[in-house]
């Protein structure tokens, strides 16, 4: 009958060592995915950071674009008025009469060129910044569907973990309990069998110990049946004679 509850006990054993396998892979991979998770978090916060510089760098060039562009002109109205002449039409309005045309501020060639230098600048860097902008933003896209995707896996591991360390539990605690009830009837102790492991609950730091503390106790029980057997032949056979 003993040899019997040994062999049940293997079984739940082998069990329980599948299961506990399967736990310290689920273990391990939610470690993986819990660094994923935070290098994306870094990504993540580097990209924002960027977008946000991106977004003020392209406003302010627009400012200083729109700037520019009023300057420039002004410069163009300037170097018009200087061509009219009395009794002309304007080549821009038509009119025959130009009130204001000394009222204008006089440029120089150098400053016309200058500006119109700098509105081409500008504009190549706001394409560019804006280029940047959006490159930028569908990264942060990605990384965050990546994030959401790593905490969909994360939520379904999690609930995979949980059900393998219940059965496991399940599987561990009446196991722990029935062979300290044997140690306990081997010593000839009157109590119940006591142990923190089964008082408290088992940890998830505890899991392992405990199963292999099932398998120590399960040898020894299993030796000490051996030797309990052997002595029981040899009486039977002294006996005998």
């Amino acid at each position: 009958q003993k040899h019997s509850i040994y062999q049940v006990q293997e079984v739940q054993l082998v069990r329980g060592e599948n299961l506990l396998y399967q736990w310290q892979m689920l273990k391990k991979e939610e470690q993986q995915l819990t660094d994923t998770q935070q290098q994306l978090t870094d990504q993540q916060r580097k990209l924002q950071e960027k977008q946000q510089q991106l977004v003020s760098k392209y406003d302010e060039l627009t400012e200083e674009l729109v700037q520019e562009k009023s300057r420039n002109a002004k410069m163009q109205i300037a170097r018009l008025s200087l061509l009219l002449v009395e009794g002309e039409p304007c080549p821009v309005c038509g009119s025959f009469e130009h009130p204001a045309a000394q009222k204008h501020t006089e440029y120089s060639n150098e400053e016309i060129i200058d500006s119109e230098q700098q509105l081409e600048s500008l504009e190549n860097q706001l394409q560019q910044v804006g280029e940047d902008r959006s490159t930028n933003l569908l990264l942060l896209e990605q990384v965050n569907d990546q994030f959401q995707t790593i905490k969909q896996k994360m939520s379904a591991l999690k609930e995979k973990q949980q059900t393998t360390y219940q059965t496991l539990r399940e599987i561990l605690q009446p196991l722990m309990k029935n062979m300290l009830g044997q140690t306990v009837l081997k010593e000839g102790a009157d109590k119940e069998p006591a142990d923190p492991l089964l008082a408290e609950g088992l940890t998830e730091k505890e899991i392992a110990t405990t199963y292999f503390k099932c398998q120590q106790i399960n040898q020894q029980l299993k030796e000490q049946f051996a030797l309990d057997s052997q002595k029981l032949t040899e009486v039977q056979a002294n006996s005998q004679h």
